[in-house]
């Protein structure tokens, strides 16, 4: 719980996109904690990561987007993750797999009301999942059973947290097409749904020569979930910050990046990036929404001080192949 915790804080996570999902807190954190308790190679250890990606990363991309409305991936599908992870890493043979998944499912929950919030309760949500999920794997190793057909049930986790859930469809290329080889890492160590908008203010400033001096109003156009999560207009907290489009993009024109020591308690109470924020509208695009989560877009348009307009689509996220 620990360890997938403290992967989870600092917003700097592996993507799976597809799933809106980041495995790596929660599957990692209890792959690693079965292994060290079974003893188990280095070897077995990455392919006990790699079995709870590939398990819970079609379990994701099947779930939305209507899961998302409601439910944080990470904190619910990433118990599905840890139980696969740790089944393998402990050895288990298919019927106690199949349970340790089962138990898991029925203890997976995280919901998005913590992102609203200035609390600790987020990155708990990627804790709780790998504790879960260890704990069902090492249950399961105990012999102790979970029900059938919680994925697809009428009362299971895909009629509770989503709607219309293709199931043959999510297992149908597993073991031939591995999703793992597609995860990417966050670029800006904020919440992801403001990165298209980051990264099209950065691309101004570099190709355009924007400076903030030069503003005289900003739009940021984005889908629903990126207004939902990053609209607030007045961020008191660095946390509230990392989830706020307007500061990300006026601390990414003024410094030139959304990393680290953007998001502190002196850049927050900043006068010029305050002053830049009030020019920042945040408004519905609905051809972004149409395509997410597949696509996580932006555009960003900007009316300077010289009657200029600028105009730049972020068609997608940038995000760090490798990091």
């Amino acid at each position: 719980m620990i360890n997938g915790t403290a992967a989870h804080a600092m917003e700097v996570d592996d993507i799976f996109r597809e799933g809106v999902y980041h495995p790596g807190p929660p599957v990692i954190a209890a792959a690693l904690a079965a292994a060290q308790h079974a003893g188990a190679s280095g070897a077995e250890l990455l392919a006990a990561i790699v079995a709870g990606y590939e398990v819970s990363n079609p379990v994701a991309a099947a779930m939305q987007p209507a899961h998302y409305d409601f439910w944080h991936t990470t904190g619910t599908v990433g118990a599905i993750g840890a139980a696969a992870g740790a089944a393998r890493a402990l050895g288990l043979e298919a019927e106690s797999t199949g349970h340790a998944i089962a138990n898991a499912i029925t203890m997976a929950a995280a919901l998005q009301q913590a992102f609203l919030a200035d609390a600790m309760a987020k990155p708990l949500h990627a804790g709780h999942a790998a504790e879960a999920g260890a704990t069902a794997a090492l249950i399961a190793s105990e012999g102790v059973t979970g029900a059938p057909n919680m994925l697809e049930g009428e009362r299971g986790f895909g009629a509770a947290m989503s709607r219309d859930v293709d199931w043959d469809g999510a297992v149908a290329k597993l073991g031939e097409d591995f999703t793992i080889t597609r995860m990417t890492q966050k670029n800006h160590t904020c919440c992801g749904h403001s990165f298209a908008g980051i990264d099209a203010v950065l691309y101004l400033r570099q190709h355009e020569n924007l400076k903030a001096e030069d503003v005289k109003s900003i739009t940021v156009a984005s889908y629903a979930k990126a207004l939902e999560l990053c609209g607030n207009r007045d961020p008191k907290t660095v946390y509230e910050a990392k989830f706020n489009l307007p500061y990300s993009v006026a601390v990414a024109l003024i410094t030139g990046a959304a990393r680290f020591d953007a998001f502190t308690d002196e850049r927050l109470a900043n006068p010029d990036i305050r002053a830049l924020m009030a020019k920042v509208a945040v408004v519905l695009d609905e051809s972004a929404e149409a395509a997410f989560p597949g696509r996580r877009s932006a555009r960003v348009t900007v009316a300077t001080t010289d009657r200029r307009k600028l105009d730049r689509y972020a068609p997608t996220r940038k995000a760090c192949k490798r990091c």
